[in-house]
């Protein structure tokens, strides 16, 4: 509907832009002979009634043209971010998050910007260069030629260069989000730079990379002008020649001097139209490399692909690794040949020095990354079958870092989910420990918090994480370092709420200390992404020679 009314409204300017210049020449004629005042002041009424709808069936076009490109671009940034978010972890791993903004809103805004005008300035212009030709045959067939063979050659020479720059541009785009993604990895790190003394070592990078954007930038621009220095060219060649001609034609009284303004006149709007289009190859070059950039993601396949869906029951269920290697780089295994089974319903705790391959497991067990070899069943199904929303919604992670999100209490709990009514979260805050939390916030569950809020401790905010976790209701929980930060009296709080979460679940609790893994059933000691020890834990802990008694005794509680 909205393009059926942008055309109407393109083919009425258009018809409004072409009957104006003929007003004019009509009042040149009849002012030069015996016509009344009165015949003229109807045909300058005329004129200015047309020129006041001009602008306003512009302005008209100008809104529907702009609303259509911003809804189209919205709907692929929607359609682009829904893609990221399918795709696995290596792709995460290889791209920085202001990467990927740039691509998402930078690009795609280019492309609104672009799109907003393209179709009305190509399809309106071409369509007012037909009607000049038109007209001006039907006054004079030698004029109408001509302004025709000229807007012709123009067309010509816009398509030959309209790939001009594109390469360019695309270099200008890739730079521009390289410098997105380093912006947004030193604010993360500000904390670190300052302190460290790292001020110059980064205003050092980020004039280098500002140089290299300068460079390509020019160099695309540089590029483009040579179509606008082109056909400006040809406009001056062009206007010359049609003035020598029409007043040729008048010399030898096949025009009137109403006509040779109107030829000229026309002239002058032909060059708004054909400079149009040339500003708008200009920006399709600029915006091909965004397309092409867009396109890219598009076609991006995550390399966790989604299975056909699985049925895994509403009980506790079996955990299962069977000879499971991976890497992040695959030719470097972070896990060796893995293979254990937590029981249905019981807790499993995994100690390891760093990079022993704790969170790698975490990190299959949710299906971010796929094994190289081996297979993660739960509950006897291989989760490479499963839909990936179906399991991300059956395996809970309670991360060790949390993000508060802008929003209410209500939205971080939830994650922005409306399913969930107000008595049954408050039982859930109250079940972690949040309950005189949330009746000392002034406006309850509406509480807005800001992202990161400063008002919340630490302890707080893990609590709120195990919250968000036991809204959802899964069936695996993983509970990644939770405590590993936290003073002894919150990290009791924290072990109370950890006990509700894991009641009737099957659980993997991450951990450098053991007295952090006291809900555990089972004890898994992992060593250079092997398993050095695997067992009940109070047999491991009651057994001297154990791995895992040597270490509870030797590092009290902490492994390095």
């Amino acid at each position: 509907m909205k393009m059926l009314l942008l055309a109407c409204l393109t083919c009425s300017s258009i018809g409004v832009q072409v009957v104006g210049p003929l007003l004019l020449s009509a009042f040149v004629d009849d002012a030069q002979s015996d016509e009344t005042l009165n015949v003229l002041f109807v045909i300058a009424f005329a004129f200015i009634a047309i020129s006041f709808l001009q602008m306003l069936l512009g302005a008209i076009e100008a809104y529907v043209s702009a609303d259509i490109a911003m809804s189209s671009t919205n709907e692929l940034r929607e359609d682009l971010t829904r893609r990221l978010l399918g795709l696995g972890g290596r792709f995460y791993d290889e791209n920085t998050t202001g990467y990927l903004i740039e691509r998402v809103d930078g690009d795609i805004g280019l492309l609104a910007n672009f799109f907003s005008e393209f179709t009305v300035q190509i399809v309106g212009n071409s369509l007012f260069l037909i009607g000049i030709i038109v007209v001006v045959l039907s006054m004079n067939l030698r004029l109408g030629l001509f302004v025709g063979l000229f807007d012709l050659i123009a067309i010509l020479v816009l398509r030959r260069m309209r790939s001009l720059g594109v390469a360019e541009w695309k270099e200008a785009r890739q730079t521009n989000a390289n410098l997105f993604g380093f912006i947004e990895e030193r604010l993360l790190g500000l904390e670190d730079i300052g302190t460290n003394g790292g001020r110059a070592f980064v205003l050092g990078q980020l004039s280098s990379i500002l140089n290299r954007l300068l460079h390509v930038t020019r160099r695309a621009r540089r590029l483009s002008n040579v179509t606008f220095i082109a056909i400006s060219s040809l406009f001056v060649f062009g206007e010359a020649l049609a003035l020598f001609l029409s007043i040729s034609e008048y010399r030898h009284h096949l025009i009137s001097i109403g006509t040779v303004f109107l030829l000229e006149y026309y002239l002058q709007l032909v060059i708004v139209p054909i400079n149009a289009l040339v500003s708008q190859f200009q920006d399709f070059q600029a915006a091909s490399a965004s397309i092409s950039r867009v396109e890219e993601l598009r076609s991006l396949q995550s390399d966790v692909a989604n299975g056909p869906g699985v049925v895994f029951g509403d009980d506790a269920p079996k955990v299962e690794f069977s000879q499971v290697t991976f890497g992040y780089d695959p030719t470097q295994p972070v896990l060796h040949d893995m293979t254990f089974s937590v029981p249905p319903g019981e807790v499993v705790g995994v100690l390891g020095p760093t990079g022993s391959g704790k969170t790698s497991l975490a990190n299959l067990l949710v299906r971010l990354y796929d094994p190289q070899t081996g297979s993660v069943r739960i509950a006897g199904a291989d989760i490479r079958q499963a839909d990936l929303k179906q399991l991300r919604d059956y395996v809970g992670v309670v991360p060790q870092s949390v993000h508060i999100f802008r929003g209410t209490v209500r939205d971080n709990v939830t994650l922005f989910r409306k399913d969930h009514d107000d008595a049954v979260l408050i039982d859930v805050l109250q079940e972690c420990g949040l309950r005189q939390w949330l009746e000392r916030l002034p406006n309850g569950l509406d509480t807005v918090l800001d992202a990161n809020d400063s008002g919340i401790s630490a302890g707080e905010a893990q609590l709120l994480s195990i919250a968000r976790t036991m809204i959802r209701n899964p069936r695996v929980v993983i509970l990644d370092e939770v405590s590993s930060r936290l003073d002894p009296l919150t990290e009791e709080s924290i072990q109370c709420a950890i006990a509700r979460l894991l009641a009737n679940r099957t659980a993997m609790i991450i951990a450098h200390r053991p007295r952090t893994i006291m809900h555990a059933h089972w004890i898994m000691l992992l060593d250079g992404g092997g398993i050095r020890e695997f067992g009940k834990r109070a047999d491991l802990q009651g057994d001297p020679s154990s791995a895992f008694s040597s270490v509870w005794r030797l590092n009290g509680g902490e492994i390095t």
